[in-house]
């Protein structure tokens, strides 16, 4: 299993039109294979920060959607609600296999 943690800082007044595509990615995530959950997490210190954490069952099946074109579209239109670029971060429960 993987948690991917997707950082976005959102611009003033825009969260309502966000969601919507949010919810979008959300949908079509959950028709992915390996998708587990996800949580929609909001900053208690910057009202304009947002944390989606999703878990897959591999880091490959998450890859494979991240790379997904109708994805890829959906993140284009979420970007101009943003104030920078979303940053991504995958993490596991146990630690990375060391190379030999």
């Amino acid at each position: 299993m993987v948690k991917v943690m997707i950082t976005r800082r959102i611009k003033p007044g825009k969260i309502k039109e966000l969601m919507g595509y949010l919810n979008q990615l959300r949908t079509g995530a959950i028709h992915q294979s390996g998708w587990v959950s996800a949580e929609f997490l909001y900053s208690q210190d910057d009202r304009r920060k947002m944390v989606v954490v999703c878990t897959w069952e591999s880091k490959r099946q998450w890859e494979r959607w991240r790379d997904d074109p109708v994805r890829k579209t959906l993140e284009n239109k979420i970007e101009r609600f943003l104030v920078e670029p979303a940053t991504y971060e995958t993490f596991s429960y146990r630690s990375p296999k060391r190379a030999a």
